[in-house]
């Protein structure tokens, strides 16, 4: 028995198994990272949303006030404005001042109120940013959407939010001679200052969160744009990676647990060295048991078929009666039958103890084919089975008296299990590689479980044509390992009732070996 061949399925297995693990922690820990990072991304752009929507809101609210028509576009109040509106991007925390402008962007009232650390934003610097393209777009005309207006701009290196409308009354049928379809624009805007932005990203549990004119590379970082759809900057942070933390407070019980897998495989190894061991020593126990038992048997067995033979030749004597001369035939028979099954059992005892030798010399197979088919033919003709054989010449390096055991075995095989009128045919044919040989019966056949069942040692096919036959199943499992002693190949193919196909493969040269 291989240990090796033992061992390495279940070490295989164990290997592919903590690789498997392996493989599927990194991939949760991964697909985990990733959900994590997409919701992180999606809170930010939705608190980015609600602010800018928050500031449209209250654009829209002090824009579509019948006062704010009278008082901006009519009379452009400035104390009026300062009153009701001003007041309002004061009082509100996140706003950080209010532009009120013409349709042609000129200022008509700025207010920038100076809340903590927050830079000061010149009401011009803010109309002439991308901003400006957007507010010249808006249109009294196109519907309400189309008066409105938000979105995000960079100034200075720091993150505006703006929301603007343009001033409309809620029922303009008293204005009708008085107004244009060219509208003031109430504007209202708030600078996420640093402190503000790491405040949102402390309320969405996110570390370092900071705005960034340049986008990072070392980091999660989610683009924020204008309303163009161009990038103005992007806003970083330090991902949790919930996954990956998650696989690294893995490591020590993985390592605890490769640990002890290692331990019960190295117990595994010793025991089923062990078990090994212990299972060669009883077949090698085994084997010279057969092969001292099969000498012993041999020896005796010898005589009797010797004398047995001598007996029918009726040199010493002459045999009287019918019965007796049958009985004396039977005992040749029997005789002749126990030895061929005691040197079978032999020939398997030497090959498993490693004991079989192979000399290789100049051989043609032709010569031993035709030799072959001689000494089969007796037995063809008492089951009125035809042998031929169609062979080409020429020469192999191989062993010629394990080439005839080879092909005696197979031919006894398909004469045995072919009905009498039958037919084998021999094919020798030389290749580029190899010599080969083809022996094919039209007898019984053979499904593939039953052919598996016949290479096996001891392995005999149950039917009702081989109850008629005695054997041992040891004839083509000898052929298997003798073929491979040769470093050859064997194929059988075969269909019940249709006859079977032995294709065998010998080597131009075969190396002398013992094994």
């Amino acid at each position: 028995m291989n240990f090796r061949a033992l061992v390495t399925p279940v070490f295989a297995a164990v290997v592919a198994s903590v690789a498997a693990f392996v493989i599927l922690v990194l991939f949760a820990a991964s697909e985990q990272d990733t959900l994590s990072l997409k919701s992180e991304k999606a809170l930010l752009q939705q608190d980015v949303a609600s602010l800018t929507e928050q500031l449209i809101m209250l654009a829209s609210d002090n824009s579509l006030w019948d006062a704010a028509v009278e008082r901006i576009m009519l009379t452009e109040d400035v104390d009026w404005i300062d009153y009701s509106i001003g007041t309002t991007a004061q009082d509100v925390a996140n706003i950080d001042g209010t532009v009120i402008t013409r349709a042609d962007l000129s200022v008509i009232y700025a207010l920038h109120v100076q809340k903590g650390s927050n830079p000061v934003i010149n009401a011009d610097t803010l109309l002439s940013s991308s901003a400006a393209e957007t507010l010249r777009g808006l249109d009294i005309n196109l519907g309400e959407e189309k008066s409105r207006a938000k979105g995000l701009i960079r100034l200075d290196g720091h993150l505006v939010a703006y929301g603007a409308s343009l001033v409309r009354a809620t029922d303009e049928s008293p204005y009708e001679n008085h107004l244009s379809s060219e509208r003031p624009i109430v504007l209202f805007y708030s600078v996420l200052s640093g402190d503000e932005i790491s405040q949102m990203g402390q309320n969405n549990m996110l570390e370092k969160l900071r705005f960034s004119s340049i986008e990072p590379d070392d980091c999660a970082r989610t683009a924020l744009l204008d309303t163009r759809g161009i990038t103005i900057g992007w806003l970083a942070w330090t991902t949790r990676s919930p996954g990956s933390q998650m696989a690294l407070d893995m490591v020590w019980p993985a390592i605890i647990l490769l640990a002890l897998v290692i331990f019960a495989m190295a117990r595994f190894v010793k025991r089923a060295d062990t078990l090994v061991d212990g299972l060669e020593q009883a077949n090698r126990s085994k084997t010279a048991f057969l092969a001292s038992m099969s000498h012993e048997v041999r020896t005796p067995l010898n005589s009797i078929l010797g004398f047995s033979e001598l007996m029918a030749l009726e040199l010493f004597g002459k045999i009287e009666g019918e019965k007796n001369k049958e009985y004396l035939h039977l005992i040749q028979d029997s005789s002749s039958h126990l030895l061929a099954i005691i040197n079978d059992i032999l020939d398997i005892s030497k090959l498993e103890a490693g004991k079989f030798e192979v000399y290789a010399e100049k051989i043609e197979p032709y010569n031993i084919i035709s030799d072959c088919v001689r000494m089969v033919e007796p037995s063809a003709k008492d089951h009125a089975i035809t042998v031929t054989h169609d062979c080409e010449n020429g020469v192999i390096y191989s062993d010629e008296r394990i080439i005839r055991q080879i092909l005696i075995n197979i031919l006894s095989n398909a004469i045995k299990f072919t009905n009498q009128g039958g037919a084998v045919h021999l094919v020798g044919e030389r290749k580029n590689e190899h010599y080969q040989i083809l022996v094919t019966d039209n007898g019984i056949g053979m499904s593939q479980k039953e052919i598996e069942i016949a290479l096996s040692t001891f392995g005999q096919v149950q039917n009702e044509y081989s109850k008629n036959h005695s054997g041992t199943g040891l004839g083509l499992a000898l052929v298997k390992r003798f073929i491979t002693l040769l470093d050859g190949n064997m194929d059988i193919t075969s269909n019940p009732g249709k006859g079977t196909t032995v294709t065998l493969i010998f080597p131009y040269n075969t190396k002398a070996k013992k094994l």
